[in-house]
């Protein structure tokens, strides 16, 4: 497996993430806010077997994808400093939906996917707030995204944000501390050190997954682990 990930994330979870498999360090300078400059879920959007990417994504990025023979293409948008064009590529696709801002997607997002039922919610960062687990399960810190998951009857876990560190915010958001592979729930962080931690290892067991925490503290937003 190959894990991409915002190369600040804490030391320790990078060591673990070398356990499981090959990690990808992801960072950009100058193309949109510093403090996601280095998400992969600002510039990458995963989609079934594809990775949908951003065009100014830096080169080192796109000659690894090939080197390993990983299936890309890219989407329409640049990048950029303005919420509109840094959350172009932030959307959560699954087997049936894809949730985001229909005033913002990338249209390379719809085209591929034409044949899943659009879900438009408010928050531009879509992906950053909601996280798919198997049979329409997610994990949401977003009230707003919570509320459509409820009308559609779908399952979901509400995580505070409270506990969830992003630098230069007061707090992250969960959807950008998860990332999924082979029905193992890759976290960021330690479940103690979430105040609802217990519940929420409990909802994803649940789902049919395992949890393994990278790193002994508090649950960090790096935007999301794009693992491949």
């Amino acid at each position: 497996m190959i894990f991409v990930h915002d190369a600040r994330i804490p030391q320790q979870a990078i060591i673990s993430i070398k356990k499981f498999g090959v990690n990808l360090p992801f960072i950009t300078q100058q193309l949109t806010f510093d403090e996601l400059s280095g998400h992969p879920d600002i510039f990458i959007c995963q989609s079934d077997d594809v990775l949908i990417v951003a065009p100014n994504v830096p080169d080192s990025y796109i000659d690894f994808f090939e080197q390993k023979d990983i299936k890309y293409c890219f989407g329409y948008k640049n990048v950029g400093k303005e919420k509109v064009n840094s959350s172009a590529y932030n959307a959560v696709v699954t087997k049936k939906y894809v949730f985001h801002n229909k005033n913002i997607t990338d249209k390379k997002i719809l085209e591929l996917n034409a044949d899943k039922e659009y879900i438009h919610v408010n928050q531009a960062y879509t992906r950053c707030s909601l996280f798919p687990l198997p049979n329409n399960n997610f994990i949401t810190s977003d009230k707003g995204i919570a509320k459509t998951l409820e009308k559609m009857g779908l399952g979901y876990f509400l995580l505070s944000a409270d506990d969830i560190m992003l630098p230069g915010y007061r707090n992250g958001c969960a959807g950008g501390c998860f990332g999924y592979a082979e029905n193992k729930i890759y976290m960021t962080g330690d479940i103690a050190h979430h105040s609802e931690g217990k519940a929420l290892k409990e909802f994803i067991e649940n789902c049919g997954c395992e949890l393994i925490e990278l790193y002994a503290g508090k649950l960090f937003d790096g935007g999301s682990l794009i693992i491949i």
